[in-house]
């Protein structure tokens, strides 16, 4: 079927007739942001020229980051026909899984609504905007509908892309990141959200040659397209995408292979590994070569750095408030008189740790917000330790919950909990983790994970990708402070003097 869609001039993609009336208006904004898109390319070409005229450019260079953000008061950003865009991509067809490839493969895309006909291609531009230059700022409610469809726009578009993200932020779509983002996708199949996904990604994967089999149940799928992975690439990046919940925990008799039916809906704080999340490594430079141990087992090689002290509620990204987090603060410094870094600099941490040491948006505009975090939770603290109540400044509250460091970390934090090791670090982890499970890094995955002791020897049930904060900072040109770093990044392997050792780790 991908060869199909390949060879076809256009696909048709037709909407259902339910809310037709908006066609004219998602027509003439698109069209007007089509034409600023355009415009502003246009003079990132002529700047890219000038350069290379006057000698100042590298041949394997790309303007990475060079397309504008939209002032803070530019209309667009209310403009109420978003509310016509956000009535699309609630249209039924968005929510199919099988209709990734069909759009993304053909050299051209039509979309029919009604009467109103407009260009496939100038959608993905204007979301891809949004998503790049605008998400805070304009709401899409259904816009886990069109993750899919803008990583395979993106694959495909590279020199447009490339102006929308920072060096090293961006990777094509890997084959398990598609059949990931379409945890938010209707299939009615289960075995389709591994079957409908492998025409669209030319990564390590491809070398798989997966020929569906219905006679199978979802979950041997799952569990044979697991297998069958590590045996053909050998790396560990399929344990990224791991999600477990109660009863998938009890069920499954391989906890480090995904199954790939549990919905996910919030993708701001996934991690895989590209440059900008370079895979952990031992004190030596390794990563694990994934081994498959009596057909079910998985062998890695990794360090138990720590273990849960303290850990959160499970946080939702609609009840994120300001006085939740200080709530949360005050929780922290309760739990842990030793924490891992400087005392002056606790708070930075604590919000570095709640945004997994990443921004969004403007770092002036992020950093700005986030001295106004520390300042307002340091009077607070001084409030509480002296009076015993605090005083909220109903300005402040409002102007910081309308920040995008707020909105950012609402997002990084739902479905998750804060927690505090053993050694004082500070970190997020899934929400089935308990008191006393492990911190671990498996040398290969790009982020900490964590883990539950079996009564085997080195045996352990994997529960998922987590954050941890390291303790070394990486200071910012330009400006009188910085961000933390992911423990077990190369500048920050903070473990190497603790008393932990490399080993083999058994997943089951």
């Amino acid at each position: 079927m991908g060869r199909i869609y390949r060879n076809a001039d256009r696909v048709l993609i037709c909407m259902s007739p339910c809310g037709e009336e908006h066609g004219p208006k998602v027509v003439a904004l698109l069209e007007y942001l089509c034409a600023e898109i355009d415009s502003a390319l246009l003079h990132i070409n002529k700047k890219a020229e000038e350069m290379k005229r006057e000698g100042e450019w590298e041949i394997q260079w790309s303007p990475w980051d060079w397309f504008p953000f939209a002032a803070a008061d530019a209309p667009v950003l209310s403009d109420p026909r978003w509310e016509s865009v956000n009535a699309l991509v609630e249209q039924e067809w968005f929510s199919r899984g099988w209709v990734v490839r069909e759009a993304a493969l053909a050299h051209q895309g039509l979309v029919i609504w009604g009467n109103t006909e407009f260009s496939w291609h100038d959608l993905m531009r204007v979301l891809v905007w949004r998503h790049r230059r605008a998400v805070k700022a304009i709401p899409i409610p259904a816009e886990d509908r069109f993750r899919s469809h803008l990583e395979a726009y993106e694959a495909n578009h590279k020199d447009i892309i490339c102006t929308f993200y920072q060096e090293g932020s961006w990777k094509p779509c890997s084959l398990l990141d598609y059949i990931h983002f379409a945890r938010a996708l209707q299939l009615k199949d289960s075995r389709d959200r591994i079957y409908a996904f492998l025409d669209l990604a030319n990564d390590s994967a491809y070398q798989l040659r997966i020929v569906p089999n219905y006679n199978e149940t979802p979950s041997n799928v799952y569990r044979d397209f697991a297998t069958d992975y590590v045996a053909a690439v050998g790396d560990v990046d399929l344990l990224h995408y791991v999600k477990h919940n109660e009863e998938t925990l009890k069920s499954t008799t391989m906890t480090w292979a995904p199954d790939w039916s549990i919905r996910e809906g919030n993708f701001i704080s996934f991690v895989s590994t590209s440059e900008n999340y370079p895979p952990l490594r031992s004190h030596e430079g390794r990563v694990s070569k994934a081994k498959l141990i009596d057909g079910t087992a998985l062998h890695v090689e990794g360090v138990v750095i720590d273990s849960v002290h303290f850990l959160s509620k499970v946080w939702k990204s609609d009840t994120t408030t300001v006085a939740a987090l200080f709530a949360l603060w005050t929780s922290v410094r309760r739990s842990r008189p030793e924490p891992h870094y400087p005392t002056p600099y606790l708070l930075e941490a604590f919000f570095d740790a709640l945004s997994m040491a990443n921004f969004y948006g403007d770092m002036g505009e992020w950093l700005h917000a986030r001295r106004a975090y520390i300042t307002m939770f340091e009077r607070l603290s001084t409030e509480l330790h002296d009076c015993r109540t605090i005083d909220w400044d109903t300005e402040e509250v409002v102007m910081l919950e309308s920040s995008n460091i707020h909105k950012f970390i609402s997002s990084t934090t739902a479905g998750k909990r804060f927690i505090v090791t053993e050694r004082g670090c500070y970190g997020l982890a899934p929400a089935i983790v308990k008191r006393e499970d492990l911190c671990v890094i498996i040398f290969g995955c790009s982020c900490p994970c964590l883990l539950r002791t079996r009564s085997i020897g080195s045996h352990y049930v994997f529960l998922g990708p987590g954050f941890i904060l390291g303790k070394k900072t990486f200071e910012l040109d330009g400006h009188d402070t910085g961000f933390y770093s992911c423990l077990g990044v190369e500048e920050s392997k903070d473990w190497i003097v603790w008393d932990v050792k490399e080993q083999d780790i058994y997943l089951c």
